[in-house]
């Protein structure tokens, strides 16, 4: 099913390896911090706003 979707996007890297567990084994924790990083900077500029 979602063969064609890495297929189009990354032929043949690591990445697809990830997409198929359907959990992020490549990036642990550091893609959660950079998700929590990017809301928390968000969240500043609307509460200091």
């Amino acid at each position: 099913m979602s063969d064609t979707r890495y297929s189009v996007m990354h032929p043949d890297s690591g990445k697809d390896s990830f997409f198929s567990a359907g959990k992020p084994k490549n990036l642990p924790r550091f893609y959660f911090l950079v998700l929590a990083g990017i809301f928390l900077m968000i969240f500043m500029f609307l509460w200091f706003d």
